[in-house]
């Protein structure tokens, strides 16, 4: 099938899907994979990501009153580098020649610069899908008003704005993922670390444009000196959030995909739901088993920029699963190609190597937060990493077309 009409083809079906739910069971499609629910929206850019704007328009009927002037991220390939082999209804999967033994309910949406599903094991609860899926809208809704550094208004915006050093009040939800944040920058010795946003914002991979020519030294040293994760703290009683350098700004973006994973997945718990899989951008969690009484089964891309093939399958069950890599979202500037990871203690951006690093662990936001590290500190210290920290990890690495597979407590 030409690539173009599939991509487009899926986005429109995407779109369909942000305005209902099916109730159904899995289907399976041979075309190729793209990689976690509505990638296909990651893999065609902006133009895509336009497609699926008007296409939900015209789906809901909404009027310019509706809030359409909000900055959000372009949908880009950085995020999900991931497939769900257990197939969902209208969206790209691997092959899988299993057969379902029950039925499951599928739900889809976009949150957060990117895609969301959610499907849940019919026996495993009476689920009304309208009312979940409202629910789930309205949880993630909830967390991009305080997270989310593309609305000016959300509590994140507010906080970066501010230049008091005075504790600056949040939520508990807030201050409970900076915290956790806070302690991976330790463990790791500051590869993660989400005061990054300045240099993001510097090398162009924040809202504003993307720069023509490299920083200056000067420019560099200017901003390097707002970043560091030492100069922040977080409590939680009253929650609360203390910079100690007036410009320091935080951006929750490689943690705060896999809380909302959490979020949504404690959310169906609280429904009922015993069986059932969260994914937002690639990022996934499940809880019991799949429709096929298997663990879920999620395929992890091997680190390749233009193609998109399944390097390892990892089943999943009661645990969370993230993937992070510098081989999707990238530019060129001058003779170097810059990808998104930023590495905070050098203030540049990863350069483009082939590289992506998998973490299970029990919560989305840990996993989703030490597959960055990971893929910041690269093959040799990120194995090195994740060993003192007993990750479970998988990097690999692409090098002439040969992918080199480093595991870590893996299976």
């Amino acid at each position: 099938m030409d690539f173009e009409w599939f991509t487009i083809r899926r986005i429109v079906a995407q779109a369909s899907s942000l305005h209902g739910a099916s109730n159904c069971e899995p289907e399976r499609t041979n075309d190729s994979v793209i990689g976690g629910a509505g990638e296909c929206l990651m893999q065609a850019g902006s133009l895509r990501y336009g497609l699926l704007a008007l296409a939900s328009l015209m789906l809901s009927g909404c009027s310019q009153s509706d809030d359409l002037t909000e900055r959000r991220p372009p949908a880009r390939p950085g995020d999900a580098k991931t497939s769900i082999i257990d197939s969902q209804p209208g969206l790209p999967a691997a092959p899988d020649t299993d057969s379902p033994t029950v039925a499951a309910t599928h739900l889809h949406g976009f949150a957060m610069g990117t895609t969301w599903s959610v499907t849940i094991v019919s026996e495993s609860a009476n689920i009304d899908a309208t009312v979940a899926t409202k629910a789930i809208r309205e949880r993630l809704e909830e967390l991009e008003n305080q997270m989310s550094t593309w609305r000016t208004n959300s509590l994140l915006s507010r906080f970066n704005i501010s230049s008091s050093t005075n504790w600056f009040p949040v939520t508990r939800e807030v201050a409970y993922v900076v915290a956790s944040a806070q302690d991976i920058s330790a463990k790791s010795d500051g590869a993660f670390d989400v005061t990054v946003y300045p240099l993001v914002k510097l090398w162009g991979f924040g809202p504003d444009n993307r720069p023509t020519n490299s920083p200056t030294a000067a420019t560099l040293a200017r901003v390097r000196a707002s970043v560091g994760w030492k100069n922040l703290q977080a409590r939680q009683d009253p929650p609360a959030l203390h910079k100690a350098v007036a410009e320091l700004q935080i951006d929750l973006s490689a943690i705060a995909k896999g809380f909302a994973v959490d979020e949504v997945l404690e959310l169906l718990k609280r429904m009922g739901v015993k069986r059932g899989l969260v994914e937002i951008g690639g990022e996934v969690r499940g809880i019991g088993y799949s429709a096929k009484n298997r663990p879920w089964r999620i395929g992890i891309e091997e680190p390749v920029a233009d193609r998109r093939t399944i390097a390892e399958v990892a089943e999943v069950s009661d645990e969370a699963l993230a993937t992070s890599g510098d081989y999707r979202n990238s530019y060129p500037l001058g003779d170097e190609r810059f990808t998104h990871v930023i590495d905070p203690r050098t203030g540049f951006p990863k350069r483009f190597t082939g590289f992506s690093a998998s973490v299970r662990a029990d919560t989305c936001a840990i996993a989703d937060a030490w597959a960055t590290a990971l893929t910041v500190l690269g093959a040799e210290e990120g194995l090195a990493a994740a060993r003192s920290s007993g990750l479970k990890a998988l990097l690999l690495q692409a090098t002439d077309g040969v992918i080199t597979r480093q595991p870590n407590q893996w299976r």
